[in-house]
């Protein structure tokens, strides 16, 4: 959710896509900074499985990996207000922003064993 509330979706593909991730970070491109837009539902899931796939890791037994797991915790995030629905049409296509701080983030990260950073290194600026 951190990832696309910064990251246009127009770099969805050059920045999650296994082969063009790293020949992006080795020319040096960079994306510009894109304070907290609102993401689809669909547009999480769709980072969500790109960076499950390029993981190389297969799930435990008995891991949630699909939508049903997403959707709990995008509803725990809004719990918490780490995640806002600020879309007019809450019900059929709510939007999501994504509003916790980036230090809460990275400890998250670190917690999971997720390289955060490589995703990062893609912007041009931190975002705090």
């Amino acid at each position: 959710a951190y990832l696309a509330s910064r990251i246009p979706p127009q770099k969805d593909v050059s920045v999650f896509s296994p082969k063009s991730t790293g020949k992006i970070r080795e020319s040096g491109e960079r994306l510009e900074r894109n304070d907290m837009s609102l993401f689809s539902f669909e547009r999480l899931v769709s980072i969500y499985t790109s960076i499950r796939n390029n993981s190389g890791q297969t799930p435990k037994e008995g891991e949630e990996l699909g939508r049903e797991c997403l959707l709990n915790n995008v509803t725990n995030l809004l719990k918490i207000r780490a995640l806002e629905s600020n879309s007019a049409d809450k019900v059929t296509n709510p939007k999501y922003k994504f509003v916790a701080d980036k230090n809460w983030v990275q400890a998250i990260a670190r917690r999971i064993d997720f390289d955060l950073a490589v995703y990062l290194a893609h912007l041009e600026r931190d975002v705090d």
